[in-house]
């Protein structure tokens, strides 16, 4: 399997990397955004109303923080978040509270958006300086790359098909 693939397929076994709305949806949309990114948080609506119109759509959500460092800082506390919400009920509404939020989004609003959500706050702290954020974004940006991302929001669709065509070579 080429590298490419490798990273896309093993982003379907790994919870904690890429929050998954809907995990028995049959057609998958993948969502690359930033938290301070004005075209992201306008189409937070919109992917609301399409994940509750539409029950055959899972959308699986990936930080890509490419707007500086309180961007990096937001998604490092989302990935957090993600690590002791395996389910996703309280990373949805915190992604809701942080993206749909006033103000520019960084370490601060993205805890206080946590706090508000009911997360376990001093193992957050203790997960935002874990190795596996850093990686976490670190594979977010080459998934992007792999793909030819290079802004937010951006959509992919059909990478199931994409995994078994590379499989095949």
């Amino acid at each position: 399997m080429r590298p490419a693939a490798r990273r896309w397929s093993c982003r379907w076994r790994e919870p904690c990397r890429a929050q998954r709305l809907r995990s028995d949806g049959r057609v998958t949309l993948v969502e690359f955004f930033d938290y301070n990114c004005g075209y992201c948080r306008r189409a937070l609506s919109d992917k609301m109303v399409l994940l509750q119109e539409d029950r055959e759509l899972r959308i699986v959500l990936n930080e890509l923080p490419i707007l500086g460092t309180a961007s990096t800082e937001a998604a490092g506390v989302a990935v957090a978040v993600r690590m002791q919400d395996r389910a996703g009920e309280k990373y949805l509404a915190f992604h809701r509270r942080l993206l749909g939020g006033r103000g520019p989004a960084d370490r601060a609003s993205a805890l206080a958006a946590a706090r508000e959500e009911g997360l376990d706050m001093a193992r957050l702290e203790q997960d935002l300086s874990s190795d596996e954020v850093r990686r976490t974004l670190d594979e977010n940006a080459a998934l992007a790359r792999d793909v030819g991302i290079k802004g937010t929001p951006a959509y992919a669709a059909g990478l199931k098909e994409k995994i078994a065509a590379e499989r095949s070579r």
